[in-house]
């Protein structure tokens, strides 16, 4: 979650909020940081996706509409694009809060990142005199650098080694790749599928964050998190009975902007069951000319009904890196319940984080009542057009 004020906590979920939007558009040699606020924005719409588990990366996309009727972004056409996009420009895009005094009157205004993007492409509308940008994080970009074969002492070389190559200095690594094992690439990948093989041998997320940093970093299952506050109490039981002690666990939800609550959805929200996975099989570099396969049966599911897949990583090249990582995928694949919710949006929160998400379901059939559950967010959608809204995609326990 993105660090803000207790005012922001305060006044993101009023009943009548107001986000401006502003972009910062780089083309080199041609704009020069050019700041745009919402004079010129007509909407944009930000897709942000993680995937804990690096079963794939996803990459970060933007859509976003701008005026062009005094013809500022003429320079965007058919004659000069490819020497534009050679250029590498870049959009940076953020939501600014309005603070109110407790008057009502104007305080200020609270500013989040909402991304970094590379411009891909572009469509300009002679008639609705509008152009329309669309962007991608570093991951598109990586699709297509490839990395040579070598040899390095530990993953975490070898994730500075596939940014050095790929021009990239914005990263950052987590210090547990420095303790792992040498490994050894005989042929030349993508980039992107390398840091995905480098995810899931170190048990690790690769994502862009807002600030258009590469982070490979792992984070504690749901069951493992710190987000848990603790309470202890007492109270008399009912009819003469003995004294009875409780310990009642929640997430802490920092003043509820972590509560996706149904007052903030504009549909009640859909919660869908993944099957979970019930053989994992994986393939070992051993040395060998074929390695080894290994495969592992989830025994927490009570059956055999369930995906069965392989892991296919030529950085997994002992037995002890396969049956953590064989661990790892069966533990976070119990966490199969998908929660999606179109709500009001909060652009504090990024995936990744651990969320109460309210399902609309009621309690013991309780009319009235809704349970909350613990869940990690995976992919978020923020559309803004003058307001802000969107969808949120969870993932934990039923």
């Amino acid at each position: 979650m993105l660090n803000v004020s207790t005012d922001f906590k305060k006044s993101v979920y009023s009943t009548i909020r107001q986000f401006n939007g502003r972009i910062t558009f780089n083309v080199p040699n041609i704009l020069n940081s050019a700041l745009y606020g919402d004079d010129r924005i007509v909407r944009f719409s930000i897709v942000e996706e993680v995937s804990v588990l690096s079963d794939q990366i996803p990459s970060n996309e933007l859509q976003l509409t701008m005026h062009n009727s005094d013809g500022i972004f003429n320079f965007l056409n058919f004659a000069n694009m490819q020497s534009i996009l050679a250029s590498k420009p870049t959009i940076k895009v953020e939501l600014g809060l309005v603070i109110n005094n407790p008057d009502g009157s104007f305080k200020n205004e609270e500013w989040l990142p909402m991304g970094i993007f590379n411009l891909d492409s572009w469509k300009s509308d002679v008639g609705a005199q509008t152009v329309t940008l669309t962007g991608y994080d570093y991951f598109t970009m990586l699709s297509n650098t490839d990395f040579q074969p070598a040899s390095f002492n530990t993953l975490y070389d070898l994730a500075v080694a596939v940014f050095t190559n790929a021009g990239i200095t914005k990263y950052n690594i987590d210090n547990s790749l420095k303790t792992s094992s040498p490994k050894v690439l005989t042929d030349s990948y993508n980039s992107r599928s390398l840091l995905q093989w480098i995810g899931i041998a170190s048990q690790s997320a690769v994502y862009q964050d807002r600030y258009g940093y590469i982070n490979i970093k792992p984070f504690p299952t749901l069951q493992s998190s710190n987000m848990m506050t603790t309470y202890s109490t007492s109270q008399n039981a009912l009819m003469g009975y003995t004294t009875v002690d409780k310990t009642v666990s929640e997430i802490n939800d920092d003043m509820g902007t972590r509560h996706l609550a149904l007052a903030n959805m504009y549909t009640m929200p859909e919660v869908t069951l993944e099957k979970s996975i019930y053989q994992l099989s994986v393939k070992i570099y051993d040395g060998s000319q074929d390695g080894i396969q290994k495969v592992y049966t989830n025994a927490n599911i009570g059956g055999q009904n369930g995906i069965s897949f392989t892991i296919d990583n030529p950085l997994i090249n002992d037995v002890k890196t396969a049956d953590v990582v064989a661990a790892w995928y069966l533990t976070e694949s119990n966490y199969n319940a998908i929660h999606k919710a179109n709500w009001r949006q909060n652009p504090c929160l990024e995936s990744t984080d651990i969320v109460l998400a309210e399902d609309g379901i009621p309690v013991n059939n309780q009319k009235g009542t809704s349970a909350s559950r613990q869940t990690r967010i995976y992919k978020q959608e923020f559309q803004y057009e003058g307001y802000l809204g969107g969808v949120t995609e969870s993932r934990g326990g039923i």
